[in-house]
């Protein structure tokens, strides 16, 4: 048997679901969140436009639960620990980046009198105040 990829094992496990849920209600009605929440796992692996032609879903409404994903799984998201040395050589530069657990990356680059909102910029990434 052939090895399923993480996105194939999603989208076959939410089009499961869709089809038996199409079956009984055949068709009518509000798909149930659960669903939504299996075609949105899906989407995240394997994008949302495939996942959508797949699932025979409607991009707008697919898109709109991977953007609510998106946003829980990174107010979910805990960092356990955060090093900011505060006696660090005197630099002319300093970069930061972050990664989302989407995998998204952002990266900024600090300067001069800039170097001293490290902590903060930080801080704001993570989601809280820097104390």
């Amino acid at each position: 048997m052939k090895d399923l990829t993480e996105g194939e094992r999603r989208l076959r496990k939410a089009k499961r679901g869709v089809e038996a849920w199409r079956a009984r209600h055949g068709g009518r009605g509000r798909m149930p969140n659960a669903l939504w929440e299996q075609a949105a796992d899906a989407a995240a692996v394997c994008g949302v436009e495939d996942a959508a032609a797949r699932l025979q879903l409607g991009l707008r409404p697919l898109n709109a639960w991977l953007d609510r994903r998106n946003r829980d799984s990174a107010t979910r998201c805990e960092s356990s620990f955060v090093e900011i040395p505060m006696s660090f050589p005197i630099s002319s530069e300093c970069v930061l980046e972050m990664s989302g657990a989407n995998g998204q990356t952002l990266r900024v680059r600090l300067t001069g009198d800039a170097l001293g909102q490290a902590p903060a910029l930080v801080g704001i990434a993570l989601g809280g105040a820097v104390a």
